[in-house]
Order: structure tokens, then sequence, then C-alpha cells
């Protein structure tokens, strides 16, 4: 080795590997030298980890596994010492006092991100400390309820509720399973989503529902939400005031129909229809008829049926009214008219007779009498309330007569015979 000559030499470590020496030792006596044994230098490579960590998270006093440390190379006895970090460095962090082997499992008692690193020193040979990658533990707070379903709905029976119940939550880690139960805190099969929409509702009562959450990470309890409360009552009803009416065409006024709502929930909304059969079903909507009162039409003979439809705000909350029939009459019009008769004095008169067609309700008859050939004037005969009437001719001269109908329902107006003269 060029230039080692003295007692003592520095050897090279500067390249991995195993190297012999030996010294050689001469004197200026003749033939005076000694070769001296050889001496082992290994150099080996830098030590250097091994391991592979994965980040964890889990809930408040959760279980994480344990890091472990492990490395390749370097020489001496290694001592280990574990940091925690509130910053993803390996620079910086707190020594944990006892935390020295290579295996350390990291604290869940606190919520709260922390970054874990180890240092590893060795005792001899001039290794450098080695310090190791960052490792993050998140602890984070057990799940709780950020949604919690409708507390109260009220339907109709045979109703489904406008939207389903919901759930949603924070906190937590973790795959995500959710459970529906009903009031008897029975599991419901199938209701394993964020939301659950129940059947249609058959019969009247009190329903209560609630869902647990519950997620996969260690140490994370389930959450439960409120009780949501579906109030289920029966379909209103509905009445109208009568079912049957006569009218003559063009009657005033008419009656309007009445419908009585009760029970149900929620405001009531009010829809008439008209139908041409006897039904409740298949009509016409009647635009614009949605008060609970409608005055049917009585301008065209003939019969028709209608119905209303009553809804409410409440989930399937209808009920359909009875028909009430309608019949619009033609006017009323004689069809047999008092006849004009010519007499001598004593001989005997014909009766008068009147007879009608059409018309609604009970007729009233009054017999008029005129000293001229009109209307105007005429003057009410006392008692002659009958279709016949038998005038007098107790005295020559000219008297004239006719008969008025009237009807106690159905708006038709009064009817007037024609005149007839009776001339002694």
């Amino acid at each position: 080795i060029a230039g080692a000559t003295s007692s003592d030499y520095v050897p090279s470590v500067g390249t991995v590997g195993t190297l012999y020496y030996y010294c050689v030792v001469t004197q200026t006596g003749a033939n005076c030298e000694v070769v001296s044994a050889y001496a082992t230098i290994v150099t080996n490579a830098s030590p250097a980890f091994t391991m592979t960590w994965e980040d964890q998270e889990v809930c408040l006093d959760g279980t994480v596994d344990a890091y472990s440390v492990s490395y390749i190379n370097g020489t001496g006895v290694p001592s280990y010492q574990w940091y925690s970090n509130s910053s993803d460095s390996n620079v910086g962090g707190t020594a944990l006092v006892g935390e020295t082997t290579p295996d350390y499992t990291a604290l869940t008692t606190g919520v709260g991100a922390t970054w874990y690193y180890c240092e590893v020193s060795f005792s001899f040979g001039g290794c450098s400390l080695i310090t190791s990658a960052p490792v993050l533990v998140n602890v984070v707070d057990d799940p709780t309820v950020s949604v919690q379903p409708l507390a109260t709905d009220t339907l109709c029976v045979g109703g489904t509720m406008y939207a389903p119940l919901e759930v949603d939550y924070v906190d937590g880690t973790g795959a995500v399973s959710y459970q529906w139960f009903d009031g008897a805190d029975a599991a419901i099969a199938g209701a394993t989503s964020s939301s659950y929409w129940p059947p249609s509702f058959t019969t009247p009562g009190t329903y209560t529902y609630y869902a647990t959450i519950s997620l996969s990470g260690s140490g994370c309890d389930a959450a439960t939400s409120v009780t949501a409360e579906v109030l289920v009552v029966a379909d209103p009803l509905v009445t109208l005031d009568s079912l049957n009416f006569s009218y003559c065409e063009g009657a005033f006024p008419v009656e309007a129909l009445q419908a009585n709502a009760t029970g149900g929930t929620g405001a009531y909304s009010y829809q008439w229809y008209e139908n041409t059969a006897a039904s409740s079903t298949g009509g016409t909507l009647i635009a614009g008829a949605t008060s609970s009162d409608y005055v049917p039409s009585v301008g065209t003979v003939g019969t028709v049926y209608y119905y209303c439809v009553v809804t409410q705000t409440g989930a399937n909350c209808e009920v359909v009214s009875a028909y009430a029939t309608i019949v619009t009459n033609a006017s009323p019009a004689f069809t047999m008219n008092p006849q004009s008769q010519t007499l001598c004095f004593g001989e005997s008169v014909g009766l008068f007779e009147v007879a009608y067609e059409f018309g609604t309700g009970t007729p009233s008859y009054q017999w008029f009498v005129n000293g001229v050939n009109d209307y105007v004037g005429a003057n009410a005969i006392a008692g002659e309330t009958s279709p016949t009437y038998l005038p007098p001719v107790d005295a020559t001269g000219s008297l004239y007569y006719y008969c008025s109908i009237t009807f106690d329902v159905g708006g038709c107006s009064e009817i007037l015979s024609a005149i007839a003269g009776i001339h002694v």
C-alpha cells in the first residue's frame, strides 16, 4: 500500500466487501524481517429499512395493528426509539417514553391524526442513524346521525308516504351498513339502505320506524336514529245534502249541490264531475268546479249525474261522493185549453178543463175571470183551484176565463191557458 509505512494504518471502508491487511516489519540488521498475521476488515452496506407500513384509521378506542421495524445491512447492536408527530414528517417529533423495541402499537384514546416513525442507531461500526418514513394513525369519533328521518307524518289508509324515510351520518370510518327496524324492534327484511319507503298502509294506526348505522372500522359504535312516527287514519267521508233534483229547463234559482267532507287528514280539495251514466266513475271533469258546492246547469233537457272527488294533502286521502241525479224537464205547456162557448140564456154550459205536459213538481191551479178578452185585470175566482171549472150562465153577456198553473219546486215558470169566452 503506497505510503503506508508507519506502524499504524487506517484501512479504507469506502467499498462494500472484505479485505485482509498485514504488516511487514524490517530492521537494519542483516536479514531482520518479520510478517504480521492478517487483520480482517469487513465493510457492510449501510443499513436500510425493509418494511412497508400502511396508514390506519379507527374510531375512538379502536384497535390498530402494531407497526414493526425491519432492516438489512448495517453492523453493531441496534437501538430503537419511536416518535410521534402532529404533522406528516419524521423530523421534530416527540420521543415516546419507553418505546424502544422494534414493535409499537399506537394508542387510540384521543381523537385526531398522529404520525409515527422510528429511529434506529447502531452501537459500533460507524453506521449512520436511520429514520423511517412517518405513518398515519387517524382516530375519529364514533358515527353520529346527521340527517334524521321525518319525525311524524300522517296519511290515509292505502296511502304511501310522499318521500322515503332517510338517514345520513358523520364521522366513523370503514364500510357503512344500514338496517331499518319497525316499532317492535324487528329488523325489516331488505331495508338495508340509507332510505326506506314503507309499503302502503292498509289499516289505521300508528307505525314507528328507526334505523341503525354501522361502520366496519375498529371501535366504531353503531348510531341509532330517532324514531319516525307514521299516523295512518281512515279515509275522509263525504256526503251530499241531497241526491235527487228535478228542474224545468232554464229554471232559476237552482239549488247548489253541497259536498260535506269529514275525517282524513289535511286540507280538503274538491273537484266536481258530470256523467251521463248513473255512476260515480268515468265522469267528465267540470273545469273550475273546485269548491265544496256546485250549481248544476239546467239549460238542456235531460238527466245528468254529478259527483264530487274530495282529496286532502295527506297521502292517498281521497274519497268519491255518491252521485246526485239532476233531471231537467222541458218547460210545462198546455195540452188541453178551455174552449169558448156561445149559449142561450138558461142553456147548460160545458165544463172547462185544462191539461199540461212536462214541468216538475206539484201543480197548483187557479181560474180567473175578466170582463174583457185579456189577461190583464182578471180576478181570481175564489175556491176554483182544480183542473176543471164550470162557469155560471145566470146572466146574459160575455165573460172571459183562463187557468193559471204554478209549480211548487223545480223553478218552472207560471203558465197561462188560452182565454175562453162564455157568451150568453
